[in-house]
Parts: structure tokens; C-alpha cells; sequence
């Protein structure tokens, strides 16, 4: 997949588009699937940014299955769209706020959608690996880094694994960002 330039987190920045890579994550999906992962996308829309994904290379046809009558495509990500320190720094502060926006909104809408469903269905809040929290470490800049690479080494070989007895699919959302810019640091001990 080809880098993650402008124009192409541009169209990260729609929520339909963004959700449908979510829901592909790890997965391969026919239309119909996606369809009924994302109700509240009508599916004229979900073929019309099924292609902007698929033309812009963040999506391929992996399999077409006979499905009444017609070829049904299966889709997959090319890979997991990833927002790297080169795309990052061509971002301006509104598009980074845009793109964390609708980031956010789509683990809300999924967040809350869970909640109803386990309270619908009678389930205790915290029987099931549910929770959120925030932490502030205090760490310099290269223990961040050890950090986020131990998280990594942890979580890649979890993340490249698809379905399977036992399993179910689980999110972990992270942001990380430091409370001050390196200015505001001065004579504060940390390099």
C-alpha cells in the first residue's frame, strides 16, 4: 500500500469510510457483511465508498462468492492504514483534529452500541475484558518510545491473527500525547 500522503487521509476523514476499515480489520467481508455491521449506512453509499477505498488502494477484492445470482466480492484491507511520523507531520493541527474526531466518534458509536447490547441482553458491566482509563506516565521521551515498542512486540503478533475457536475480537483504542510541548519542559529534568 502506498503511503499514507494527504489526499489519502483526507479520505480517512469520513466516518463511513473510516468505520468500514474498522469492521475490516483483521477480516474479509462480503458487501452483504458490512451491510449488516453498518445499518445506519445505506447501501448505495457503502458501494460508492467501498470504491473511493478500493481505488485508493486501502482496500482489495480478495474472493467473489455466488450469492443470488450474482458475484458478491469479499473485501479485505491491503494493510492496516497506519498514521506514521511522515503523513503525521504533513497534517496541520485542523486535519489532525478532524481525523481524531471522527476516530473518536466511531469508538463512541461503537462503544455505546456494545453497552446497549450487553445491557439488553442482562450482562454485568465488568463480567466481560471491558474498561477504560487514563494514566499519566512520566517518562522521557526514548522510555516512551521502549514503551510503545514493548506494546507493539505485544500486541502485533494478537492483531495479525483472524478469527478462530476461542477467540473474539476484542478493540483497544490508544492515544498518546505529551501534556506539554517541548518549550513548556525547559529546566524540567527531561530530555
Amino acid at each position: 500500500m502506498a503511503a499514507l500522503d494527504r489526499a489519502r487521509i483526507k479520505l480517512l476523514m469520513h466516518p463511513a469510510r473510516f468505520r468500514i476499515l474498522q469492521a475490516l480489520a483483521g477480516e474479509r467481508l462480503t458487501t452483504g457483511a458490512l451491510d449488516e455491521r453498518l445499518p445506519d449506512v445505506p447501501t448505495s453509499s457503502l458501494y460508492r465508498h467501498l470504491r473511493v477505498l478500493h481505488e485508493a488502494g486501502f482496500i482489495d477484492v480478495v474472493e467473489t462468492r455466488p450469492a443470488r445470482g450474482v458475484a458478491e466480492k469479499v473485501y479485505a484491507l491491503t494493510a492496516a492504514p497506519r498514521l506514521g511520523p511522515a503523513a503525521a507531520s504533513a497534517m496541520n493541527a485542523g486535519d489532525h483534529l478532524q481525523l481524531f474526531t471522527t476516530f473518536i466518534l466511531s469508538l463512541y458509536r461503537d462503544f455505546a452500541g456494545y453497552l446497549a447490547r450487553a445491557d439488553r441482553a442482562g450482562l454485568a458491566f465488568g463480567s466481560e475484558m471491558m474498561g477504560y482509563t487514563e494514566t499519566p506516565l512520566y517518562a522521557s521521551p526514548a522510555e516512551m518510545r521502549g514503551v510503545v515498542s514493548a506494546l507493539n512486540q505485544a500486541l502485533l503478533p494478537l492483531a495479525r491473527r483472524g478469527p478462530g475457536p476461542g477467540r473474539q475480537r476484542y478493540r483497544l483504542a490508544t492515544v498518546l500525547f505529551p501534556e506539554q510541548l517541548p518549550d513548556e519542559r525547559e529546566g524540567q529534568g527531561d530530555t
